[in-house]
């Protein structure tokens, strides 16, 4: 549902929200903050060692706004095994692509 409501309006100004609960955080405004969700999931796996990329990308789906299939991998994921110095540590499967922003099934990551 996340994936539909961001494809529905990545940036056209509509915001989706509980207007049932005036405390209640935007779910989703125009553009993505990304840097509150790496901000999360530092804080979510940080000092956890290695982390299955499933349980993060479940962790996304359930407890976060953002979506798992269009914010994690290469938009945030990505960005933070490339800057310097590294925020992740990513140890793939063997026989898979060694390239930041693709975390295939059985990736582990280490959130530093």
């Amino acid at each position: 549902m996340k994936a539909a409501m961001w494809k529905a309006d990545p940036g056209g100004g509509a915001i989706f929200s509980d207007r049932t609960n005036e405390g209640q955080i935007v779910l989703f405004g125009p553009s993505p903050n990304l840097a509150l969700l790496r901000s999360m999931l530092t804080q979510r796996f940080r000092g956890q060692g290695l982390t299955d990329i499933s349980e993060i990308e479940r962790y996304v789906l359930i407890d976060t706004p953002f979506s798992e299939t269009m914010h994690l991998k290469k938009a945030t994921l990505g960005p933070m095994e490339k800057n310097k110095p590294k925020l992740i540590e990513v140890h793939r499967p063997m026989g898979k692509t060694n390239r930041a922003g693709s975390y295939p099934p059985g990736t582990k990551i280490k959130f530093i």
